[in-house]
Parts: structure tokens; sequence; C-alpha cells
């Protein structure tokens, strides 16, 4: 059975406000501490959430200003609109924006009808149905609660219904990855991924025509190569913040068989724009 659309717009609620809970009480220093985004602090990562938030409420973000090295692409230099625009704010007042908007944006939120959730509409990333917009953002916040989290060392929250959904969009991009890093491999080579941890599992592709394809009933034996990774590594890799060595050499992640096939697909999870 499909989650309930509301399930969706309970956990973006749960997510912004545990990122604020997080960010309360820090001072000036703290709201300045580095990310691993490239060029982006606590502050910052609070400011792209209430910029994206607010240009769907309509709102126009402001003229482009500084753009740095870290900005790739057409998207980052939109998100970046907003958070060039709030650096002049303190912390706490970006802090204080943030709980205004998102908290707003959730109760309009809980009012949507299902046929709301499912109407079609223009995003960033192609037509979808807001019920799908919504687990986008949902995805895309609850990466942020975590990298400020790895921000503040303050680690946790991967045993929920956030994490789960994570996971599961991390383990749906396994079968591309496979695919892309097995080429030449012979049909029926086998990958497995192990993800430790309340929210994880075990998943098997096996290859198949030059492409992955997940098995419905993995068998136990007989692999070519594998990862086994915590949560953590996995979503971080998943999210582009960490490659397959640094996750490697942190403990949370080992890759089995084939090491360079391995680290090949811990590469190509990566799914950030």
């Amino acid at each position: 059975m499909a989650d309930a659309p509301n399930q969706t717009v309970a956990g973006l609620d749960e997510t912004w406000r545990t990122i604020a809970s997080l960010c309360a009480g820090l001072d000036e220093a703290g709201f300045l501490t580095p990310t691993e985004l490239p060029g982006w602090t606590v502050k910052d990562v609070l400011s792209h959430i209430l910029g994206t938030e607010r240009s769907l409420r309509g709102e126009t973000p402001p003229d482009p200003g500084a753009v740095g090295d870290h900005v790739r692409n057409d998207l980052g230099a939109f998100n970046e609109r907003w958070v060039d625009s709030l650096r002049r704010l303190s912390g706490a007042e970006v802090l204080a924006q943030f709980r205004e908007v998102t908290e707003a944006q959730a109760a309009a939120r809980y009012r949507l009808t299902p046929e709301e959730l499912a109407a079609l509409g223009p995003t960033v990333f192609g037509e979808m149905s807001l019920e799908q917009w919504l687990n986008v953002r949902l995805f895309d916040s609850f990466s942020h609660e975590q990298d400020i989290r790895h921000a503040l060392h303050r680690p946790g929250n991967l045993d929920g219904e956030p994490a789960r959904r994570a996971v599961l969009r991390g383990v749906s991009v396994l079968p591309r990855a496979v695919g892309k890093a097995a080429r030449g491999m012979p049909d029926g080579a086998r990958f497995e991924t192990v993800v430790a941890g309340a929210v994880g599992g075990r998943w098997v592709v096996v290859v198949s025509g030059g492409r992955g394809a997940l098995e419905d009933a993995p068998l136990e034996a007989g692999f070519e190569a594998g990862l086994r990774a915590d949560a953590d590594a996995f979503l971080r890799l998943v999210w582009g913040r960490i490659t397959p060595e640094r996750a490697e050499h942190d403990g949370g992640l080992v890759v089995n068989g084939d090491r360079d096939l391995a680290r090949r697909v811990a590469a190509g999870l990566n799914i950030t724009p």
C-alpha cells in the first residue's frame, strides 16, 4: 500500500521542526559553522530551505549577488540568490524567519485534499504530482538536517520515516549505478548492497544486457562485488557529501569482491544535481 499523502506533509513538518530545534540556542559562531556543502554554513543551509519555501509561496528571489566557485549549474545559481541575500542577517534572524515560513507552509499543506495532492504541476525537475514534489522536498530537507547534524557534531535521527524514505530513494538508484559501473560484464553478474540499521536492508542487482535490475528474491551467494554501509554513510554517498574513499576511511563503508567495481557503484549513487 502506498504511503498516505499526509505522511509526507508530516515528515516535512517533523524535519523542519527538528532543524529548528538543532539550531535553537546557537550563537553566531555556531550558525557560521561550515557544512559539507561547499561554501555553505549552517545559516546558509537554513537560508536555502527558507528561500525554496518562499519561492513556492510565489515570492521572487532577490537579484543575483556574489556567486562562488561551488555553484555548478542554473539550479545552484537560483538557490544561491536566496542564500546570499540572507547573509546580511544574523543567524537568529534567519532562524526566526525559517520557523515562521516553514510552520505556515506545513499548516497550509495539512489542509490539502487528496485531489489537490494528486494534481500535476511543473517543478524544477519536470511535471509531477504535488505529493511527489513534497516527497522531493522531504528528501532535500532531511539531507540538510543531516548536513547540520554533521556540522554541529550532533548525529542522529536515522531511524525514522524520513530516513527510511531517503534510503529507499538511494536504493532506487542502485540498478542504474550498477549498470553503468559494470559495463562489459557478462549477463548474470550480481552486486549486493547491505545498509545497516533500523531503516536498512539488503538488495541485490543483477546485470542483463548491460543494465542492472533489482532481484525480487535475491540469493545469498554469487556476487562479483558488494557494499556494506551504515545508513549515515550510504545517505551521504547518495547526497554526494562524501566520496567512497572517505566513507571507507571513516569506517562507514566496506567494499567486497571487485573493489574497483564496488567503488564505482558507490560513486554512482550520487543523485544531487
